[in-house]
């Protein structure tokens, strides 16, 4: 057994370490292909993480890709498709109807084309997600203003 260490940068030039212990006959040239993948989906695995929890700490979603200055970047280590699947199956996988909320704004900009791509779901799916959105919105209406008297909204 021995201890490894490994260093590996990404394209901005950030250094991201992985240690562990290994076998005493471990291939170093497979492992380092190995935990380069590793490190990689790591950074994409947070990054989306972060992506949603901007989106659900927000009682406005704003648009993932706009910072606070209202400028648009692209996420880091995933491409724009990706995110927005990530982001859009994390809040249709949501058990209250209300968790689509933040997700709603993003299907009023896809087309059914692009949804279909994004989630590999057929156009009964999208026609359903669709729906599903339009109760939402309708019902966030109806829980605004409720809460509007009790001074909530």
């Amino acid at each position: 057994m021995r201890k490894i260490r490994e260093l590996h940068t990404d394209h901005f030039g950030r250094k991201h370490a992985r240690q562990f212990i290994a076998a005493g006959d471990y291939d170093e040239a497979a492992g380092l292909v190995y935990g380069a993948s590793v490190v990689e989906q790591s950074l994409k695995s947070s990054e989306q993480a972060e992506y949603i929890a901007k989106i659900s700490d927000t009682a406005s979603p704003s648009n993932p890709f706009r910072d606070a200055g209202g400028d648009e970047s692209d996420p880091g280590f995933s491409s724009r498709d990706e995110m927005l699947a990530v982001v859009l199956s994390h809040f249709l996988s949501q058990e209250s109807p209300l968790g689509l909320a933040p997700a709603v704004q993003y299907l009023d900009i896809l087309s059914d084309a692009q949804l279909q791509a994004l989630l590999s779901i057929n156009q009964a799916t999208v026609d359903a997600v669709r729906t599903k959105a339009v109760e939402v919105v309708a019902m966030q209406g109806s829980i605004d203003s409720y809460a509007a008297p009790l001074g909530g909204g």
